[in-house]
């Protein structure tokens, strides 16, 4: 049905419909036409319309709008399995239910009782495995949706104890953007550290303009991968991906597509 409203048509599909029994008021329970993200309220606009079955007269309501928020995070995943061999553990996982799922958060710590944070951050991805090449002895594990929720976290505790002292050796690099081009939703960055020194990570648009940024250095020694777009959908474009630690830095190139 199309009604004119101010200087629009309104194209209405039907939602419900509630019996009238002479109450003063009723309500009803309907979806929106999309969940608002982290930066926008998308909103979905609604007219009631009463109808007299009895004479065929039809009154409507003022159109109105409302959103409505994800607030609901994804379940615990399991099972949560990992193998120590030759001073790296790989890990396995099971696959979420979550019907927004959008990727997996895995850290890092050397006590059961450890709080999942930036800084002991092992990876953000998609897939259900992992191999870490600087381990230790306690993991844990979560589901991340869509739009920001995580899910409750799954301890891992491994059955022998792990050397904290991260191996030597490592060299300062970058390897740049997987997969690229990227979606936008993620901007998973792989490089190595040779320390736990100070570094960054910063996203630029190709007018060289700082869009994302991160302190990365507190990861430590070793291969990592970040998730820079974590909190930020980027919109299509090129960027250029720079690491930098000390005096030493390497740009990337990385492409957004929508």
């Amino acid at each position: 049905m199309a009604v004119p409203a101010a200087d629009q048509t309104l194209y209405w599909e039907f939602v419900t419909s509630v019996n009238a029994s002479r109450f003063s008021g009723y309500s009803a329970v309907v979806p929106t036409a999309s969940d608002s993200t982290g930066t926008l309220n998308l909103r979905t606009t609604f007219m009631v319309e009463a109808f007299d079955s009895m004479d065929g007269l039809y009154w409507d309501s003022a159109p109105d709008s409302g959103y409505s928020v994800d607030n609901l995070p994804p379940s615990a995943v399991t099972p949560f399995t990992g193998t120590y061999n030759a001073g790296s553990v790989t890990l396995h996982w099971g696959v979420s239910t979550a019907p927004d799922f959008a990727d997996y958060l895995v850290y890092r710590g050397s006590t059961p009782s450890f709080t999942p944070g930036p800084g002991n951050l092992v990876t953000t991805q998609a897939d259900t495995g992992y191999v870490d090449h600087t381990p230790l002895q306690y993991y844990q594990l979560a589901a991340e949706d869509v739009h920001g929720n995580i899910g409750p976290y799954t301890l891992l505790m491994l059955p022998v104890a792990l050397s904290v002292t991260p191996p030597s050796g490592y060299e300062f690099g970058l390897e740049g953007v997987h997969p690229n081009p990227s979606a936008g939703r993620t901007l998973s960055v792989y490089f190595t550290l040779p320390s736990a020194e100070h570094a960054t990570l910063e996203v630029m648009d190709v007018a060289g303009r700082r869009v994302l940024s991160r302190e990365v250095g507190s990861l430590g020694a070793g291969p990592h991968a970040v998730d820079l777009a974590r909190d930020r959908v980027l919109p299509a474009g090129v960027y250029l991906v720079r690491l930098t630690q000390g005096e030493r830095a390497h740009t990337a190139r990385a492409a957004v597509v929508n």
